[in-house]
């Protein structure tokens, strides 16, 4: 008499995930839904920081940084790194790099989307736009040197956002903004009412 042995049950099939799955769900990971509202409020205190610190130059003295009067001057330089030249202090060369760096790290940041490239000519375009205005309104030297600074601080924005964008980051830069902000504002305040007075 024949005998049926039961047959060994099957393991479901599996599948290993293939390393580009892996790395889409990593980035689905990575990405953080970032408000409508916080990114309006974002990119409205970055442009007026970029404004109050460029053109505002021209408006507003900071005792020990710089005097408003110099920057009403209506001058081009095409030259590249020119500015290391014309500073009576040794560090002016200096903030005025890093300072221009630190300008556009933010909106860097906040434009990325997609390609850091393509963000990167954004910035590009943003600071020439802002030294042009510049320019035209006599409010300070629109040289070379600011438009590699600012896009170097745009490309550095744009490549941290390539990496995690957060909101908190956002959030940390607004806070900081409004703190410089609001006293250098203030200080313009004081000076229009001594003037006016």
């Amino acid at each position: 008499m024949r005998t049926c042995r039961p047959r060994a049950a099957r393991s479901p099939a599996t599948t290993q995930p293939t390393p580009s799955s892996r790395a889409m769900r990593g980035a689905r990971v990575a990405q953080v839904k970032i408000s409508p509202a916080l990114y309006t409020l974002s990119l409205t205190v970055a442009a007026a920081f970029v404004l109050a610190f460029t053109v505002g130059k021209a408006y507003i003295s900071v005792p020990g940084l710089w005097d408003a009067a110099a920057h009403q001057i209506q001058q081009i330089r095409l030259d590249p790194f020119v500015s290391f030249q014309h500073y009576r202090v040794w560090w002016g060369p200096w903030f005025n790099l890093f300072g221009n760096l630190a300008l556009f790290v933010p909106v860097g940041y906040l434009a990325y989307r997609r390609s850091v490239a393509a963000t990167t000519c954004f910035c590009f375009l943003a600071s020439l736009t802002v030294e042009s205005l510049q320019y035209l309104l006599a409010a300070g030297y629109s040289d070379m040197d600011d438009l590699i600074f600012n896009t170097t601080g745009g490309l550095i924005g744009a490549a941290a956002a390539s990496l995690h964008k957060s909101p908190t980051a956002m959030w940390l830069f607004n806070a900081c903004a409004v703190v410089i902000l609001v006293p250098y504002l203030s200080l313009g305040a004081n000076q229009l009412a001594a003037f006016i007075a």
